[in-house]
């Protein structure tokens, strides 16, 4: 379980995808991924409504890489429609021959 601003969501893990030991590979390898045909049945359960599907590769204590499904939304937020809005600053009376740049 992770703890996010005060929510406790579980983590999804990708049935499918693989992350594999790059140990050996070379220093420009980020990440080595394997996906096999599982993959696309999650893919086509799990993807938005663009077809998108976000994936977040995290390193375990152990020091190992899994993928797990990005499943964070941003807070909706409580807009007021009656914000007032700023007064217009009247800026005719300014001379701008004196400011010097």
């Amino acid at each position: 379980m992770a703890i996010l601003t005060n929510k406790i969501m579980e983590k999804e893990f990708i049935d499918g995808l693989f992350v594999n030991d790059k140990s050996k590979a070379p220093s420009f390898i980020d990440a080595k991924l394997g996906i096999t045909p599982k993959f696309i049945e999650y893919y086509n359960k799990n993807c938005d409504a663009k077809g998108n599907l976000k994936i977040d590769i995290k390193t375990a204590n152990s020091g190992k890489q899994y993928a797990e499904k990005d499943t964070w939304k941003p807070e909706q937020q409580n807009n007021t429609p009656n914000e007032p809005k700023p007064e217009p600053v009247d800026t005719s009376d300014i001379d701008t021959d004196r400011i010097p740049f």
